[in-house]
């Protein structure tokens, strides 16, 4: 087992009918999914990871025979940074309880992506248990810093600007056209132009769209608690079994702190089984992340041990 490779997994995004939208060549591959945003795309064969045929990380899904988990999440859930399929956090809980987890955790997805997932498809698993290993996601992507560089989610916000210049191109109006050509032909002096004439004349917005200044961490652990009561309601409707595991970081960070403490709280008043991991920190070493988030095959196996636990204490 390994604790880091370079580089992590970097992406590429594709339509449904295998059309190349952006990204770099050769790595994880993205398709647009309208009910989640967008998943992972199926059949893709890599040295260190594999989505099968249902778009999930790893082999492919068994003959609903035995018990079954079904786990979602973000990067963390997905595996980012491993080595292979055998080190990700869903094998090592296959491992430990001698269970069949899937693994249909997609890198950036936050709750409300997973919701719209679990009632989109992956209730027709027929899980024995829905799990949910996030947390950070919800809370980092809840505000937005003010660098004018920093990509979307698997840049999506240059996508959606492509997609505007391309709508400008093919207008019938003459000047449409010939107002958006500057952009077409030279995308990068046009960005950074925008960009100096907003600082210099001291705006707040950028490429034309107000700045967010973002949630506070109380109002985002509302909303995540929303999305995970609403996994949890929809869990048990179908016969599943619900527990929200919230992921550790590598370093304590005030704004992560507040979002956990009002999540678990809310939590606890709806009786929603959860596990903070954060409350074994101890247990993480710094050496075993890479990233902020990301977990090194020894930390997915400790995860694994934790949940093992729990699940184990909560069924005694």
């Amino acid at each position: 087992m390994s604790r880091q490779i370079t580089p992590y997994y970097l992406w590429a995004t594709y339509t449904t009918n295998k059309v190349k939208i952006g990204g770099i060549d050769n790595v994880l591959k993205l398709m647009i999914r309208p009910m989640i945003l967008y998943g992972n795309y199926p059949q893709t064969i890599h040295k260190n990871y594999t989505i099968n045929r249902a778009g999930y990380r790893g082999k492919e899904p068994k003959n609903k025979e035995g018990k079954r988990i079904v786990l979602v999440g973000g990067s963390s859930a997905f595996g980012t940074g491993l080595n292979n399929d055998d080190e990700t956090l869903a094998v090592q809980l296959e491992k430990s309880l001698n269970i069949e987890v899937i693994n249909a955790a997609v890198i950036g997805h936050k709750s409300k992506n997973e919701l719209a997932y679990l009632v989109d498809e992956l209730l027709d698993l027929r899980p024995d248990l829905v799990m949910t290993f996030d947390g950070w996601n919800d809370c980092y992507f809840s505000y937005k810093d003010d660098n004018p560089w920093r990509l979307g989610v698997a840049g999506f916000d240059q996508m959606e600007l492509c997609l505007e210049e391309l709508s400008r191109i093919k207008n019938d109006n003459i000047f449409n056209r010939f107002a958006c050509l500057p952009a077409v032909l030279f995308p990068r002096l046009s960005e950074r132009c925008q960009i100096f004439m907003s600082k210099f004349h001291g705006s707040d917005k950028k490429m034309g769209v107000e700045l967010e200044a973002g949630l506070q961490p109380t109002i985002a652990a509302k909303e995540y608690v929303k999305n995970i009561e609403k996994m949890a309601v929809i869990s048990k409707a179908y016969g599943s079994e619900f527990l929200c595991v919230i992921q550790p970081i590598k370093k304590s960070e005030q704004r992560y702190d507040e979002f956990r403490q009002t999540a678990r709280s809310m939590l606890d008043l709806k009786k929603i089984s959860y596990l903070d991991l954060n409350d074994a920190r101890e247990r993480f070493s710094d050496d075993m992340f890479f990233g902020k988030a990301h977990l090194d095959a020894r930390g997915q196996t400790l995860i694994a041990e934790l949940i093992s636990k729990k699940l184990n204490m909560d069924r005694a």
